[in-house]
């Protein structure tokens, strides 16, 4: 039986809007909700240069899940954005993330893909994965499996309007934070989505 998720318009925003910021580059975040939910209410932008598992991966994971746990929210779910237009499916540095992520939420999680070929039109922008089995993820359908709280401002038109205003570059991640500490890389408050 699957599980359902909603996803709020800061967290869908914060997503498109680290993966415009670096569209160059394979990024990846993480995405939150309160303990005991399937509602994604935000994401933290984690990597966009050392996306492989490596040290500051974990470094900015384990930063991620202290400042989590002090929202009372829970880490639901992992996203990436790969560089090419026609890599949508799951890194295996991703896949290692995810599986993490699944083991600490007892076999539950999401895994949202950016697909690249749909991020500035009114389709989905996102392929979901589910946990399938102890050590796969499998693409569903996204209305299948994601409610979007607020839809109208989910729409290719916001979205354009974020970009217009530059707010995709005032956004930071972990890479950020580590190259200017000034950078709040887990609120990201300067970021006007809504």
């Amino acid at each position: 039986m699957s599980t359902g998720y909603s996803l709020s318009a800061v967290a869908y925003h914060k997503v498109l809007l680290h993966a415009t910021k670096y569209a160059h580059s394979d990024i990846c975040g993480l995405l939150l909700g309160p303990s005991g939910s399937t509602n994604v209410v935000d994401a933290i932008p984690l990597l966009h240069h050392w996306t492989a598992l490596s040290p500051m991966m974990e470094a900015g994971l384990e930063l991620a899940e202290v400042y989590v746990k002090t929202k009372g929210w829970d880490i639901l779910g992992f996203y990436e954005a790969r560089k090419g237009m026609d890599e949508n499916t799951i890194s295996g540095t991703g896949k290692q993330a995810a599986l993490a992520i699944v083991k600490n939420n007892g076999g539950k999680g999401l895994v949202l893909v950016v697909d690249n070929t749909n991020i500035a039109v009114d389709d989905t922008p996102f392929i979901p994965y589910l946990p399938a089995g102890s050590n796969a993820f499998e693409p569903r359908i996204f209305s299948s499996i994601v409610t979007l709280a607020d839809p109208s401002a989910c729409t290719a038109e916001h979205y354009k309007s974020l970009v217009k205003r530059k707010e995709h570059e005032k956004l930071s991640d972990f890479d950020d934070h580590l190259e200017g500490i000034s950078k709040d890389w887990l609120r990201n408050d300067s970021v006007q989505i809504l």
